[in-house]
């Protein structure tokens, strides 16, 4: 008998969130690396602005790794 976990469409979900997790990740870093900097340098910001925005991008990446423990010590997903 074939559990869940070995059923075909379980692959295919596992298979398309792995693929749109990639995705996401790429468009993460093309976002806040050389498209931002070329982005802020066409409008005219100064280069310090640059590095102090591209720098809260990459503080904000490690918050999102320290929320993953939280998350999952909550009990009451639907009332969060």
């Amino acid at each position: 008998m074939e559990t869940v976990y070995e059923s075909r469409s379980y692959r295919r979900s596992r298979v398309s969130y792995l693929i749109q997790c990639t995705m996401e990740y790429f468009i993460s870093l093309s976002c806040t690396d050389v498209y931002l900097a070329k982005l802020l340098k066409y409008i005219g910001c100064s280069d310090a602005f640059t590095g102090v925005l591209s720098s809260a991008a990459s503080v904000t990446f490690l918050l999102q790794l320290f929320t993953v423990p939280l998350a999952a010590r909550l009990r009451r997903v639907k009332k969060t």
